[in-house]
């Protein structure tokens, strides 16, 4: 219940950012075409934000397949396998540096 708060939050506050960014505002003001034909603006303007919002409802499904699980065993299999799933997707869709499309990890460092 905790994962799903922290991860709701920090989806709430993206969604926020995403909405507010001048790199989302020049891909969107770019067009579809050039958006999706450039890895940087794709990245920031569809795959990150598809990436964030799957892992919340992936999460969330899991939090309901764990509450129908038979027993403790399985609902704690089936929140680690979710966990897990989800995890992956968030580390796959940060921008790390040595990405097409990634950004440094500190700022003036």
């Amino acid at each position: 219940l905790i994962t799903m708060i922290v991860y709701d939050l920090q989806v709430m506050l993206g969604l926020y950012l995403y909405f507010i960014s001048p790199n989302v505002k020049a891909a969107f003001e770019a067009g579809m075409k050039m958006t999706m034909s450039d890895t940087q603006l794709r990245y920031v303007a569809v795959e990150h934000i598809f990436a964030m919002v799957l892992g919340v409802i992936l999460l969330h499904v899991g939090n309901v397949l764990v509450k129908k699980a038979p027993d403790a065993k399985a609902a704690f299999k089936r929140m680690a396998i979710t966990v897990l799933v989800v995890f992956l997707l968030v580390m796959v869709s940060i921008p790390w540096p040595f990405l097409p499309y990634g950004r440094v990890l500190f700022r003036g460092m």
